[in-house]
């Protein structure tokens, strides 16, 4: 054969090309495909956070945002400081997020918005999930920048090998699930109904806080909390420190206001770490803030050790409305602050002796009950089975109908002079 025969063989047939072509943008859109209803069930599973921040917020147009993890969405109240403040704030949160993804977050925020300040609750300083506990709603963030190219180079930057498959082919995340019982034609159909439906406009609900709404039970006489560790268990606090100071040193030409704030906690696991974090930040020029350093910190207040209810974060949000008054000089409505301040409760008291069971929300202002209305139901194994409401109704006595059963109060409080709502749970002791 001569040799322009075989030049001639080794050339590529334009059909053969174009079939490969066709291939690759075939298998392009399977997986793209196959990606959108788990890229949709991550943003989900971390409240939707990201891609409302991306896409429905307008840019510029926020003046205080939250981030950290769910220690900052269970803390801050949007519509309490906006209202004592008159300023525009919202949450922007990855649950279980550690400070090095709160870093490339940080500098992507700052591509959207303009704030005046950002403050970071300082939890993932200390903690988050390693590379190796990754959960389906870490990545929401990576899948929701809008640029391709820096949702490549942030995930380049962050995730394992590994977690790097899972970032490239989403479905992988929740293969798990995808052995309930079920055809794959089911699940094909599903997912091209939700890509011929789009996605819809989002709403982030409360601005983005979220309550947790069962307070811990009261301790049992003669028991006391948990002392916290008397050793910084913290491996990497060096790295994660200057993880903390590469944020703080992002220079941007309006760079907002950065406040580092300490959420409360029951226990404070880190206590033996957090003196290091205070002051390097600190030597750093930055500000360190806690939030009700110096108060009694009862289980009224929290869903775990970690993780506020409403009732403290009422509390907490006020406070926090105080030091942004002083931090960026705004004018506080005095009305719209002891509005809120009539919702603070400083403990509950549960008793019960048989079918009888007593309840008592402890007020912070005695006199402010008179304003607040009560609606209280008693559910077992979660049924309603009673309504009981009324003005002032902060003390109440039932009797249960039966010995057996799981049971709880939920208790939602409200000020006629507002509209704002306060919820929770309070469980009734099992005999």
């Amino acid at each position: 054969m001569s040799n322009r025969a075989q030049k001639k063989e080794r050339k590529l047939n334009p059909r053969t090309g174009c079939k490969i072509f066709f291939f690759l943008a075939v298998l392009s859109g399977l997986i793209q495909i196959f990606s959108y209803i788990p890229r949709q069930r991550s943003h989900e599973k971390n409240g939707n956070y990201w891609p409302y921040f991306f896409n429905e917020l307008p840019e510029d147009s926020v003046d205080v945002i939250f981030m950290g993890s769910s220690h900052s969405n269970s803390t801050f109240i949007p519509e309490i400081i906006d209202d004592i403040l008159d300023i525009n704030s919202i949450h922007v949160n990855t649950s279980g997020e550690s400070i090095y993804q709160t870093a490339l977050e940080y500098r992507e925020v700052l591509r959207h918005q303009q704030p005046r300040m950002v403050i970071i609750e300082t939890y993932p300083i200390f903690d988050g999930l390693t590379q190796e506990d990754l959960k389906p709603w870490n990545y929401s963030f990576f899948f929701a920048v809008p640029s391709i190219v820096r949702q490549m180079l942030y995930a380049h930057q962050f995730f394992s090998i590994e977690n790097l498959i899972y970032f490239y082919l989403p479905y992988t995340l929740y293969h798990a699930d995808w052995k309930k019982p079920g055809s794959i034609a089911q699940r094909v159909e599903e997912t091209v109904t939700a890509l011929i439906s789009g996605k819809g406009q989002l709403e982030l609900a409360h601005k983005g806080y979220f309550n947790y709404m069962e307070s811990l039970p009261p301790l049992k006489a003669g028991v006391d909390e948990d002392d916290p560790p008397a050793v910084c268990a913290v491996a990497d606090l060096k790295q994660r420190l200057e993880t903390t100071k590469e944020i703080m040193n992002l220079d941007s030409e309006n760079a907002p206001v950065l406040m580092f704030v300490e959420a409360p906690q029951l226990v404070n696991e880190f206590e033996a770490c957090r003196r290091e974090v205070i002051e390097a930040i600190r030597n750093w020029g930055g500000d360190y803030q806690v939030l009700l350093q110096d108060q009694e910190r009862p289980r009224l207040w929290f869903g775990d050790h970690e993780h506020m209810t409403q009732f403290g974060a009422v509390i907490a949000s006020v406070e926090l409305a105080r030091l942004l008054a002083e931090k960026l000089d705004l004018k506080v409505d005095i009305r719209a602050m002891a509005y809120y301040q009539t919702y603070f409760f400083n403990d509950y008291k549960i008793n019960r002796d048989g079918r009888e069971v007593e309840v008592n929300l402890i007020p912070h202002d005695s006199e402010a009950v008179s304003d607040l209305y009560f609606t209280w139901t008693l559910h077992r194994d979660g049924e309603e089975i009673e309504k009981i409401e009324g003005l002032r109704q902060n003390e109440l006595t039932v009797t249960l109908p039966a010995s057996d059963g799981k049971y709880y109060f939920h208790v939602e409080i409200y000020n006629p002079a507002g509209v704002y709502l306060l919820r929770g749970n309070l469980n009734i002791p099992v005999e």
